[in-house]
């Protein structure tokens, strides 16, 4: 693992945030700015030969293999940046835990955007989701608030430059 002066040790990163809110771009950049793996739920999905498929039962499916690629990593003393939706706190709370087992800080940052952004955006075909405007409004209908720490950036309001900047800084300040 790349390691900055501070960054001694693996880092677990949470990357949270509707489809469509950039979160991906940012989980990707901060990755590579960390020289941590990048796990994301839409590469899983595909890779899992469930893309397009957002039931319940396919979501828990995702994020179990999310949770067994990422402990893999931790094991190997890499840092993880984990793109995903993070909707509900029962799919956050298992990574509160696999951070507090692993000895390693947990960080979370949250993207947003606003909707008539997400509206374009999802309107688009992307290369690794279908998560179009009917699935970004399901699930901010059922998004839970963060009620632990974490660092809030608008992707409609920031670059993908000064979003990474920004977080390298909180990252600095918090680890």
């Amino acid at each position: 693992m790349k390691t900055t002066a501070k960054h001694k040790r693996p880092l677990l990163i949470l990357v949270a945030g509707l489809p469509g809110s950039g979160k991906t771009t940012f989980a990707q950049r901060l990755a590579d700015a960390l020289g941590a793996r990048h796990l994301n739920s839409d590469l899983v999905r595909e890779d899992m030969g469930l893309r397009g498929v957002y039931d319940e039962v396919t979501k828990a499916k995702v994020y179990n293999e999310l949770k067994g690629r990422c402990k893999a990593e931790l094991l190997k003393n890499h840092s993880v940046v984990i793109d995903a939706t993070f909707y509900k706190k029962q799919l956050r709370q298992p990574y509160v835990e696999m951070a507090a087992i692993a000895g390693v800080p947990m960080v979370a940052f949250v993207v947003t955007a606003a909707e008539s952004i997400i509206r374009e955006r999802t309107s688009k075909t992307r290369l690794h989701t279908d998560a179009d405007f009917e699935v970004y409004r399901r699930i901010k209908a059922e998004f839970e608030p963060f009620d632990s720490p974490h660092y809030d950036l608008d992707s409609g309001q920031e670059s993908p430059e000064e979003m990474i900047a920004q977080a390298l800084t909180f990252l600095e300040d918090m680890v």
